[in-house]
């Protein structure tokens, strides 16, 4: 009874699945779609039926984390590392040597630069031949991390990254997203693989060396650049017609030289700068820096060093301002003089919001003092009362977020200087906001106060 029993049983799982597989192609399809590309080529392999499925996909992802062994915790970092990208290239291999017509609306494929990897490439410059590829997207790692002679490793990565875009201009050539990390390049290079990969739109260089130092960009489709812990003397943007947004963390910092040079980006709205500075880095003056940007959003985020945006006078910094709606100056040494802030409240009309954080006063450390011992003169030297008349006359509102270590006096100073000013503390406040709140209501007692469950007290708008 019980062997008939698990006959029925079989039998009706094997009628469910027959039943499913006599769905026609294109519902499948959307089917495995849905799925992670890694899961959806494990489904097809289930079934004789499905097996071609995932050489039809529209969308395709395969990233060399989704194919680590089995027995992947067993294995040296290394050889784990060789047998998950051997599987990716495996699987690159044979999804795209199926002969279908249909397009692939998107194929990312994220794999270690190894020697073997360029089969990669070969594989999409076959498919090209006989099937439409719309965007395609690279995640290019290193094999390696934190070994001795790091810079030969990326010299060794730069001729090997190189090597594989000469010899696949096609697959390059549809490249519409770019990740790559740890190579060194000459700027000739660069900037053959920028007109190799004509359609790239988003581009990201982590750790990333150029020689020469001073990095010229053309571009007639990018759209966003980062530029993260890259080692060059200056990024000249000479011409990318529709670069909207350019993220840049951490440069070399000298004292001749801005880290960027802007030329013609007449759609950059977004800019975002990370950086420690010291007291060699020359400082920033907007109106020079910024040329002919006018940026709708500038993001600086301090890391807790010196401060290297020198104060001007608002006409000087008005025309490159003149587009400025969001404003966030993060991770502000919490003993550095912030009056200097407000030059930008009043250079930029169009200002709405003003994003503000100090550094953690839990994550004061002895370095941070003796930084700010040295440069305290520099710090009390900057310019306190730069704004003019028209700034306590502004009728906008502006939406002013400050974080838990913010000084009572600046709160104070702000909203003695404008009307319409709306005050907001971050979400997540310790115990260490609310005394400060307690001294603004005492100075300022028409703040609008409301009862919130985090605090007791957390003021909300301001009307003078």
């Amino acid at each position: 009874m019980a062997s008939n029993g698990t006959s029925v049983a079989e039998g009706d799982k094997a009628n469910q699945e027959d039943r499913l597989s006599a769905l026609p192609d294109d519902i499948l399809i959307h089917i495995l779609d849905r799925l992670k590309t890694h899961d959806a080529v494990r489904t097809s392999v289930l079934s004789r039926r499905w097996r071609h499925l995932p050489g039809v996909l529209s969308k395709i992802i395969l990233h060399v984390g989704s194919f680590k062994p089995k027995d992947g915790s067993m294995l040296a970092k290394d050889d784990l590392r060789i047998r998950s990208n051997i599987s990716v290239i495996e699987a690159t291999q044979s999804i795209l040597a199926h002969k279908s017509q249909r397009k692939i609306n998107f194929l990312s494929v994220g794999f270690y630069l190894r020697e073997e990897s360029i089969s990669i490439a070969h594989s999409i410059n076959d498919a090209m031949a006989n099937r439409e590829i719309v965007s395609t997207k690279f995640m290019i790692l290193p094999e390696k991390h934190g070994i001795q002679r790091m810079e030969d490793y990326k010299i060794i990565c730069g001729k090997r990254f190189m090597s594989f875009s000469y010899a696949c201009p096609r697959a390059f050539g549809c490249l519409k997203q770019l990740i790559l990390t740890c190579v060194r390049l000459g700027n000739s290079d660069f900037t053959d693989v920028l007109s190799t990969c004509k359609k790239l739109e988003y581009l990201q260089l982590i750790s990333c060396d150029f020689q020469p130092s001073v990095l010229q960009m053309e571009h007639p489709t990018l759209i966003k650049m980062e530029l993260v812990v890259c080692t060059f003397e200056s990024v000249d943007l000479k011409s990318l017609p529709k670069l909207r947004t350019l993220i840049v963390d951490t440069w070399m910092g000298l004292e001749e030289i801005y880290p960027l040079s802007f030329g013609y980006v007449p759609q950059l709205s977004t800019l975002k700068l990370t950086y420690k500075g010291t007291t060699r880095d020359k400082n920033i003056k907007l109106s020079e820096f910024l040329g002919n940007a006018a940026i709708g959003a500038l993001h600086l985020d301090f890391e807790c060093g010196r401060i290297w945006i020198q104060p001007e006078h608002p006409k000087l910094l008005a025309p490159v301002l003149r587009n400025l709606q969001i404003a966030s100056l993060t991770c502000i040494h919490e003993e550095c003089n912030l009056t200097w802030i407000f030059f930008l409240l009043e250079a930029a009309p169009l200002l709405e919001t003003m994003h503000i954080k100090m550094w953690d006063h839990e994550c004061k450390t002895s370095e941070d003092e003796e930084l700010y011992q040295k440069e305290g003169t520099f710090i009390a030297s900057m310019r306190k009362n730069i704004m003019h008349k028209n700034w306590r006359k502004d009728s906008r509102k502006v939406v002013c977020t400050v974080d838990d270590v913010c000084k009572p006096i600046f709160i104070t100073n702000i909203i003695d200087t404008r009307k319409n000013i709306e005050l907001q503390p971050f979400e997540n406040i310790c115990s260490y906001f609310v005394p400060i709140f307690n001294y603004v209501m005492q100075t300022s007692p028409k703040i609008a106060m409301q009862i919130s469950p985090k605090t007791d007290l957390i003021p909300t708008s301001v009307e003078l």
